[in-house]
């Protein structure tokens, strides 16, 4: 049970914004390499901003 909620929140938080965010992309007609460094960039930053606010 613990892991179905895990996986449930995981998609939540990772799967559906980036989902969204490519297909808002691709109905702009937004080139497919442009959308691949926008979500490179966007989660990174999220990655580091959660790292650095872990530091005391």
């Amino acid at each position: 049970m613990k892991a179905l909620i895990l996986l449930f929140v995981a998609s939540a938080v990772l799967v559906i914004p980036t989902s969204l965010v490519w297909l808002l992309g691709r109905r702009a007609r937004v080139p497919n390499w442009m959308l691949v460094v926008f979500l490179l960039a966007g989660w990174l930053t999220a990655f580091v901003g959660w790292v650095l606010s872990q530091r005391t």
